[in-house]
């Protein structure tokens, strides 16, 4: 109905409407034949959802901080970024992959990173207690 008023109203040509939509019964079928369809697709593969990843999650202070030993944080970071993105590529594969479907999402790296850069400060690093942290605290107890 919001449409037909719409409709009978002279409209700018340059007008655009960007809607962002979980498929639901309320959502009438006609709003989604008329639109164009944008989706953003998963990448492929390892390299590439890795690359996303870096990408996506890790930013340039992240990555050159300074006030650590930094060939650890590296290192560190970077196989945080591996095992965040082998999570998410394990997720296609449903049961065989995990048994219950998890969202794991930007929060639990930015948790990992930080409990990392608690525990680089120490010398020597803690190695157990920062995978036990990592594996059972911020991924809950399902990787590793």
């Amino acid at each position: 109905r919001l449409l037909e008023d719409l409709a009978i109203k002279e409209i700018n040509p340059d007008y655009r409407l960007w809607l962002s939509a979980e498929p639901c019964p309320q959502l009438p079928a006609f709003l989604l034949q008329t639109g164009a369809v944008v989706t953003l697709e998963p990448p492929r593969g390892v390299r590439a959802t890795l690359i996303a990843a870096l990408d996506s999650l890790v930013t340039e202070p992240l990555w050159e901080r300074q006030d650590m030993r930094v060939t650890t944080w590296k290192k560190l970071l970077f196989g945080l970024v591996h095992l965040h993105s082998n999570l998410h590529l394990r997720q296609q594969y449903g049961p065989m992959g995990f048994n219950v479907p998890y969202k794991w999402g930007r929060g639990e790296f930015h948790n990992a990173c930080q409990y990392v850069q608690a525990y680089i400060t120490d010398d020597p690093v803690p190695w157990p207690a920062l995978r036990t942290t990592i594996a059972d605290v911020v991924y809950g107890g399902h990787v590793m």
